[in-house]
């Protein structure tokens, strides 16, 4: 039996933090775990590295020129509009078809937001 537990705990790489909250916050985590079938501490985990994804996407959209988003919101309405009409729409964003926005990157392209 004491190799077993040996071998458990000599696999677990991750450090350690102790962490002081309140104890609403902790019974809403307690819930969440069991609701998502993870431990506390997955659940913690979880809900941290989802806030720094979410700070990250949030970071990228700031870096879109304005004349490149207008394409992009353009394609995904036309692409909305287009799996209305057939019958396929379905929750959440469209799949947007690469070949109606043309998204370039290059030096050349003017997508700075001012009008050519």
């Amino acid at each position: 039996m004491w190799s077993i537990i040996h071998t458990m705990t000599t696999q677990q790489t991750d450090p350690q933090y102790k962490l002081r909250m309140p104890a609403e916050l902790r019974d809403s985590l307690k819930e969440a775990s069991k609701a998502n079938n993870r431990s506390m501490n997955a659940e913690i985990v979880a809900r941290l590295q989802q806030s720094f994804e979410v700070e990250h996407r949030e970071a990228m959209y700031d870096d879109v020129p304005p004349k490149l988003m207008l394409k992009l919101l353009e394609g995904f309405r036309y692409q909305l509009m287009e799996q209305i009409k057939d019958g396929t729409a379905e929750p959440g964003f469209p799949h947007l078809d690469p070949d109606y926005v043309e998204i370039k990157t290059g030096s050349g392209d003017d997508d700075s937001g001012s009008k050519s």
